[in-house]
């Protein structure tokens, strides 16, 4: 295939490769950036949603609260409980076909009868049921109901079908006010338990959901209050699908997979509690990390889902919000249009410029093709072709041009050929004469070069002679150099020995030093805890002193109670007793005071021979600190001057090594010098005969030239 068609070819293929690449490069950008902007507006939706269930929740916690324990709840329960007590084993037969059977009004108006007669529960209800009526209207609660300790409903706003049963009973197990009623009085739990939706037989089996909580007059339960959740309020909240376009939704699911709550799209259909989207990806979010999935939702339907966990009333909940991926991907058809024109533009302009581009190519190929085709036909006077571009094919051309200027001057040189046969008879002659000068001056050199090299002979004998008797001398200075060096190195070896000597001795006298400075510093410790104690015993016989004084102050206090005693008679006698015993107690004192006198006297005079003897050794002690400085110091000029000797031994040593080194080297220079002029004498020799073979050969030379 020739280079006019491969190129456009090549050109083309490339063209449709690079927008093709660069398409599905800038498809596939727009195809992250769309989904990464429904990520954050679906998280954003489902993370809103989320926070307005937190705000309802907890709003109605704290209203919830706020109503449970108000007063107004305690009195109505007491009233009515007290009333319904009243009935006895007849109270569920006779109420419930007062306000639910023979109710007047219709089924879901049964609320309206406010007091049915004048029974002491109908005066109960009419003081108190409108109150409960208005606060489950005005808090959205589809019902309001209250429960005895027994298990009783004794209350019902609605008056529906759970009005008067007992929750305990077998045919309300397994509904959320059996579960709670058990756990509020089991004491198992003391606020609001929130019970998701179920159907229940209470409301002929629609969903309902319930808030319970206990009625208590301080610390004690007297009852249980019943909120059924407001599921239309909770459907309103998650019915608001800004953002969501028109296929999307919002699921709100409990911890069985199954949605509680209604989806607005669906106005015909009931998804609260019929519907279940029990998926992996949905379960793992529950109770744990919020996530962004592609997947199918409960009806096969491919959707994008933003998911978020959160906890209510003690219940965990998955808030799914979605989007058809059709509806969310639908930007990326236009996208996809856009592209393809854009790249199949590019494309175009990419052939019609390759095919201009690959013509002018081959056009000048060709023509170079040609002018080739003509050199080798050995047409040398073609032109090449001029090249305005700088390119391959520039250089090219350049080089044929090169190849027929080669032939031309090969030309030029044949016919120069044929002009120097004539020269180069004139050449020969001028050869002739150039000869007979040659031989003359080379005649003249080579006599000059033997008269040189005979001279260089005898020179080289000198020469030698003189080697030979400086390598002996040398050989002399040699022996007595490594004598001196070997003798200066048992010197440097000794002082080193000395220096080493000296250096364990100022060790040892340093250690001695620290020995003694330690036991000084030791005997000073002493001394002061000795005198410490001095000083304690002196303060002791202080003390002893005082003692004595009292007992002596004590003895005459004994002796005049005594003569007091004697004046009283009978009467003073046992005070007599009394004074003789303290007398004889301060006597005893008095001993014992001087016994301790002379204690402390013995210690005081054996802590101050004590004190004297430490004082002793530490001027002693002193005394060898100095001694030992002194002995330091002269070790220590010791161990200096051995240093310095030792150095300058050592430096000695060194020298005579350097020395012995160098008529080393002398001796090896005067080797190499003495063969140096053994070489020379050889080479004079060898000149003198190869100046005669050369003067031989030149003349044999010049003749064989002179002959031709």
């Amino acid at each position: 295939m020739k280079v006019s068609v491969k190129l456009p070819a090549l050109v083309l293929g490339i063209a449709l490769l690079c927008s093709g690449g660069v398409g599905v490069a800038s498809y596939m950008s727009g195809a992250n950036t769309v989904r990464g902007q429904a990520e954050q507006r679906l998280m954003a939706l489902a993370e809103g949603r989320r926070d307005s269930l937190l705000e309802f929740y907890r709003s109605k916690e704290i209203s919830i609260g706020s109503h449970m324990g108000g007063k107004a709840l305690r009195s109505a329960f007491s009233d009515l409980e007290a009333a319904w007590a009243k009935y006895g084993d007849k109270a569920f037969e006779t109420l419930t076909k007062i306000y639910v059977t023979d109710n007047p009004h219709p089924v879901h108006e049964r609320d309206q009868l406010v007091k049915a007669g004048r029974k002491p529960y109908d005066k109960a209800h009419a003081k108190h049921h409108t109150s409960l009526r208005d606060y489950a209207d005005a808090n959205d609660h589809p019902d309001i109901m209250l429960i005895n300790l027994n298990g009783d409903v004794i209350y019902s706003a609605r008056k529906r079908a759970d009005f008067g049963v007992n929750v305990r009973s077998q045919d309300w197990q397994g509904t959320p006010l059996a579960a709670g009623f058990e756990k509020i009085v089991s004491g198992e739990a003391e606020t609001v338990l929130g019970f998701d939706p179920v159907f229940y037989p209470g409301k002929d089996n629609e969903p309902a959901g319930f808030w319970i909580a206990p009625v208590a007059v301080g610390s004690k339960t007297i009852g249980l209050v019943v909120y059924e959740t407001p599921i239309g309020k909770i459907n309103s909240l998650l019915g608001k699908y800004a953002g969501l376009g028109e296929t999307g939704d919002i699921y709100l699911l409990n911890e069985d997979g199954l949605m509680i709550n209604d989806s607005q799209r669906t106005a015909d259909v009931s998804e609260l509690l019929s519907t279940q989207f029990k998926t992996p990806e949905t379960m793992s979010v529950m109770g744990g990390e919020a996530a962004f999935k592609h997947l199918p939702d409960y009806n096969g339907r491919d959707v994008f889902a933003a998911m978020v966990p959160f906890t209510a009333l003690g219940n965990k909940y998955t808030l799914v919000v979605v989007q058809g991926a059709d509806e969310v991907l639908a930007p990326l058809t236009s996208l996809k249009l856009w592209i393809f024109s854009i790249a199949l533009a590019c494309a175009v302009a990419a052939c019609v410029f390759g095919l201009l581009m690959a013509r002018n190519l081959s056009g000048r190929i060709n023509g170079l093709g040609e002018v080739m085709n003509r050199l080798a036909g050995g047409d040398i006077a073609v032109e090449v072709p001029a090249q305005s571009a700088s390119d391959e094919i520039a250089e090219m051309a350049a080089t044929v041009d090169v190849f027929r200027e080669n032939a031309l001057a090969r030309e030029r040189l044949e016919a120069e050929q044929r002009e120097s046969g004539l020269a180069q008879e004139r050449q020969a002659e001028e050869v002739s004469r150039m000869i007979a000068d040659f031989r003359s001056e080379v005649t003249e050199m080579l006599d000059a070069v033997y008269s040189n090299s005979e001279q260089m002979r005898c020179a080289a004998e000198e020469l030698n002679s003189v080697a030979d008797e400086t390598a002996g001398d040398a050989t002399n200075a040699s022996a007595a150099s490594e004598e001196a060096s070997t003798n200066v190195q048992t010197v440097a070896s000794a002082a080193e020995e000395l220096s080493a000597s000296i250096q364990e001795i100022r060790r040892q006298v340093q250690s001695t030093t620290e020995i003694v400075q330690n036991a000084s510093h030791a005997a000073v410790q002493t001394n002061n805890k000795i005198e410490g104690l001095a000083e304690a015993a002196q303060r002791i016989g202080d003390v002893v002193n005082l003692i004595s004084a009292i007992a002596e102050q004590t003895n005459l206090l004994a002796l005049n109670a005594t003569i007091e005693a004697a004046r009283a008679g009978d009467a003073g006698r046992g005070f007599a007793v009394v004074a003789s015993e303290v007398k004889e107690l301060a006597t005893q004192t008095a001993k014992a005071t001087e016994e301790i006198e002379g204690q402390i006297a013995e210690v005081q005079a054996a802590t101050k021979e004590a004190v004297s003897a430490i004082a002793g050794i530490t001027q002693t002690m002193s005394q060898v600190d100095e001694y030992t400085g002194s002995i330091a110091s002269a070790v220590e000029q010791q161990g200096a001057a051995t240093n310095e000797i030792s150095g300058n031994v050592q430096e000695a040593a060194r020298g005579t090594q350097d020395v012995a080194r160098t008529i080393v080297t002398i001796s090896e220079k005067t080797r190499i010098t003495s063969s140096s002029a053994g070489q020379v004498l050889s080479a004079s020799t060898d000149v003198n005969s190869r100046t005669n073979a050369l003067r031989a050969t030149v003349d044999r030379f010049l003749n064989a030239v002179a002959a031709a």
